[in-house]
């Protein structure tokens, strides 16, 4: 019996084929040198590969957001995943030629800091809470 995950598309770490955007930015490119600012710890962990498994850079405007607000290092890091991971499905979508009328710069922005009222409400991290939700806007 096949389990589901074995029938998952298999994702792509080739940057090289997405067919968006026409002028490629380097956040979404795992092979492109990692950004040389080390203004803060925060800053570091969203700008830096740290350990495995690699992960795409925050994009430098959300890095600076979340060094400004002190984000704590626990969720720099998730949100550095979830990143990862909505740039990961785009493209999954990109490789396949699907036009969803999707922003994928959108996205990734979205996907980088849905999070970010969490600064305001730390209690959130590690337990229940919707508080964050509107302190994100």
């Amino acid at each position: 019996m096949t389990r589901a995950a074995d029938s998952l598309p298999q994702l792509t770490d080739s940057p090289a084929t997405l067919s968006w955007p026409s002028k490629p930015d380097t956040y979404c490119d795992r092979s492109a040198s990692p950004v040389p600012v080390m203004t803060s710890r925060v800053l570091s962990i969203a700008l830096q590969d740290i350990d495995q498994p690699p992960l795409r850079s925050l994009p430098i405007a959300v890095a600076e957001l979340l060094d400004k607000v002190d984000a704590p290092p626990r969720l720099v890091a998730h949100l550095r995943a979830v990143h990862d991971v909505a740039a990961q499905l785009l493209e999954w979508i990109a490789i396949r030629n699907l036009d969803l009328g999707i922003n994928p710069k959108a996205v990734l922005f979205g996907a980088a800091t849905h999070d970010i009222g969490k600064t305001l409400h730390p209690g959130e991290l590690s337990g229940p809470g919707s508080q964050h939700e509107e302190a994100g806007r």
